[in-house]
């Protein structure tokens, strides 16, 4: 896809530059390239891929028949399914009908390109496709549609914040806006293209935009400015090595509108030297455009040589040049340059009657290019760009604002988590230190009666009991501010439909958590295990939910897991600081892994901190990657996570659990202290049970580790997800 997006931007580059009527080349060097391309066509590929390579040959060919014939044969073997090759052969179809001056039928196919690109993946060859579309309405002096496909490609290239498409759409407005002699306009949109190719150093496109501004200070007779553009365009294709003819073409374009630039200033100065640099530049590019028959810009290489013969009175000689190429004006905008040159030659010549039939002659054809509904389709066009700004300014506020809004609320749920934990500490310190001081007093009291030493004593015991039970109803409702933090079983049905989620902490606090969220495309799910468990445990969990719930919100946070695990160590990190005053570092952190599933592409993205996890497919058990550190601080810590991708399969189980199960101790009686289960069984128990109902395999897992456990003390927050592709 990427060469069809470079072999289209080439195709398009040459669409722009070449003018109707175009003979074609006398030889076709591309002919080496579509061999080693037809060697690559074999029986043994599908016709898809044939289909493809025909297309290839259809951008790189010169030939306009050939080119049609690869496309033709390229549709005939394409698939329904195949939209984006049968688009790119109508792309290549409109553009080659272009060429031959059948613009309805170019217009045609292009349309057909356009309708079947898909929006959110093709943008690009969407833009071009319009730019096509607007220089082939050009041709036919509708300038309503001209400027309603420019903006179309400007709308899609700044609501993609494609600064190179942005460009390229202001250079065609501006080449388009001098051709309507809308010259203030053009200038505007020249100087835009080139300010964004200069931000993006896009050299060669700079030189595009120095090229065309060039042309438009020779339309309206800025001679000096002409020279100036011109040599920094020339100075730039010529120390680059292109790869496509389009930029050859402009180098020899540029030649050509220098030599129309010296014999201009040599008229208004009487300076020969002037003129003599006119011939050497009209040579440079006239011989090449003659040499590929492109013959209409070779016209541009002989109309300055025809007023290079003019400046020295050569008027006769200056007639027989022009005589010779009307054969090639076949379009109004190519005869009205030919008419007004042969005005000035009969003038010369004192040949009126022939003059004033020619200057008539120009006079329609002028009128045929610029009609009245010029000024009106640009009027539109300026209100049209001006809205979609105020679009995208908008959109921009909007995601600023909701960002700043979601970051508050993740503050102020934080915080009072953080209040409620520290109220609950104090009140259960001054409890304890109360019940201590009471008791010194009663011990104090020697000499009292051993019944009221009775009574005090019963009295400490029901206190005692009535502050355990404060202490428990409130570590409950922690649990119940968890759960409600840790996303919904609900929530995880809706994104992940054949899954379960196994979760057992060893307290009424875990130290363990999980998360699901939607993230533009990926559907993303979280297992972490933070150290400890109980309520140190649960303080630390709510910490990781709340800033991951604050890095891990769009698109392209998903697509970077190991950037948001970078951003939590140094949030973590940065919020624990040290122990005390003393400066003793704190080496708390979380063992975690982040999955982001593309679930159309069946790919996984992941990055993974110390946490294990596994794909279970056909049997065998593959066990993902994962960075031998924390989220936290760390003595052995590298600079970044690792991104990591795995292709998925339909049917692919995908395990994410802590190793709170495989460090459970069990087995029989006959060792007090029991065994660790360890990875490696609980890699048999997943492969056992991967094809097995969602709700049958969390069963089996829970009963399978009471089996385990056997009675004993559960000694860590056990969590086991499971995901079905």
């Amino acid at each position: 896809m990427n060469r069809l997006l470079a072999l289209i931007s080439a195709l398009m580059l040459w669409f722009t530059t070449v003018s109707v009527g175009v003979a074609q080349p006398s030889r076709d060097p591309s002919m080496v390239f579509i061999d080693s391309i037809k060697s690559l066509i074999t029986p043994q590929i599908s016709d898809s891929a044939k289909a493809a390579h025909y297309v290839d040959m259809a951008f790189i060919v010169y030939n306009i028949d050939s080119a049609l014939h690869y496309c033709n044969t390229a549709l005939d073997l394409c698939r329904p399914t195949d939209t984006f090759l049968i688009a790119s052969a109508h792309h290549v179809m409109g553009a080659r009908y272009y060429l031959r001056h059948e613009m309805y039928t170019s217009i045609e196919h292009l349309r057909k390109s356009y309708n079947l690109y898909n929006p959110q993946r093709d943008h690009r060859q969407i833009v071009f496709c319009c730019v096509n579309l607007a220089q082939g309405f050009e041709a036919l002096h509708l300038p309503d549609s001209v400027f309603f496909y420019l903006n179309q490609s400007l709308e899609s290239s700044i609501n993609r914040h494609d600064t190179a498409q942005i460009a390229y759409s202001y250079q065609n407005l501006g080449r388009v806006s001098t051709n309507l002699t809308l010259y203030e306009n053009a200038e505007e949109y020249l100087m835009k293209a080139i300010e964004l190719d200069s931000i993006t150093n896009n050299t060669l496109d700079l030189a595009c935009d120095y090229f065309w501004l060039g042309c438009h200070y020779i339309a309206t007779k800025s001679y000096q400015k002409t020279g100036h553009y011109l040599r920094k365009s020339i100075k730039i294709l010529e120390a680059n090595k292109y790869s496509f003819s389009y930029y050859a073409n402009v180098l020899h374009l540029a030649y050509s509108y220098m030599a129309d630039a010296y014999i201009a200033s040599a008229e208004n100065t009487g300076t020969t030297r002037y003129a003599d640099s006119c011939l050497v530049y009209t040579k440079m590019g006239g011989d090449y455009f003659l040499r590929y028959g492109l013959n209409s810009n070779y016209m541009i290489a002989r109309y300055a040589y025809v007023k290079y013969l003019m400046f020295y009175k050569k008027y006769n000689e200056a007639l027989n040049v022009l005589k010779e190429c009307e054969k090639y004006q076949t379009g109004p905008d190519l005869r009205r340059d030919y008419h007004k040159y042969m005005t000035l030659v009969y003038e010369k010549l004192g040949n009126y009657k022939e003059a004033l039939a020619q200057q008539k002659m120009h006079y329609e054809c002028a009128m045929e290019y610029l009609n009245d509904s010029s000024l009106t389709a640009l009027a539109d066009s300026k209100t049209h760009q001006a809205l979609i700004y105020k679009e995208a300014e908008q959109r921009q506020i909007d995601e600023i604002n909701l960002v700043r809004t979601h970051r508050m609320q993740i503050i102020i749920v934080s915080l009072l988590v953080v209040l409620i934990l520290a109220s609950l500490l104090i009140v259960f310190v001054y409890r304890m230190w109360k019940i201590k001081k009471k008791a010194l007093n009663i011990l104090s009291q020697k000499n009292q009666i051993l019944d009221q030493q009775k009574h005090e004593i019963q009295s400490q015991r029901d206190e005692i009991e009535n502050v355990h039970t404060a202490v428990l109803n409130s570590i409950k409702y922690s649990e119940r501010i968890q759960r409600a933090a840790i996303t919904s079983e609900r929530k995880i049905k809706t994104l992940f439909p054949e899954s379960f989620v196994y979760y057992r902490p060893r307290d009424i606090v875990s130290g363990d958590f999980y998360y699901a969220a939607q993230c533009g495309k990926y559907k993303v799910f979280v297992v972490a295990d933070c150290t400890g468990h109980g309520i140190p445990g649960g303080f630390l969990s709510m910490l990781g939910l709340s800033s991951l719930k604050e890095f891990l919100v769009t698109e392209e946070d998903a697509a970077s897991p190991g950037k948001v695990l970078d951003r939590m160590r140094d949030f973590i990190k940065d919020t624990l600081g040290t122990s005390d005053d003393s400066g003793t570092l704190l080496y708390d952190g979380i063992e975690m892994i982040i999955c982001s599933f593309d679930i159309e592409n069946h790919r996984l993205v992941y990055a993974s901190a110390y946490q294990n996890a596994y794909i279970v497919r056909n049997g065998t058990a593959i066990r993902l990657y994962s960075d031998k550190m924390p989220v936290g601080r760390y003595f052995h810590e590298k600079a970044h996570f690792a991104t990591k991708e795995e292709d998925l399969q339909t049917g692919d189980m995908v395990y994410l659990c802590s190793d709170g199960i495989q460090d459970q101790p069990g087995g029989h009686f006959d060792i007090p202290e029991g065994k660790k289960l360890l990875s490696k069984n609980l890699l048999n128990l997943l492969t056992g049970i991967a094809n097995m109902p969602m709700n049958q395999q969390c069963t089996y897992v829970d009963q399978s580790l009471q089996l385990w456990i056997n009675g004993r003390e559960q000694v860590d927050d056990m969590t086991l997800v499971g995901i079905r592709i």
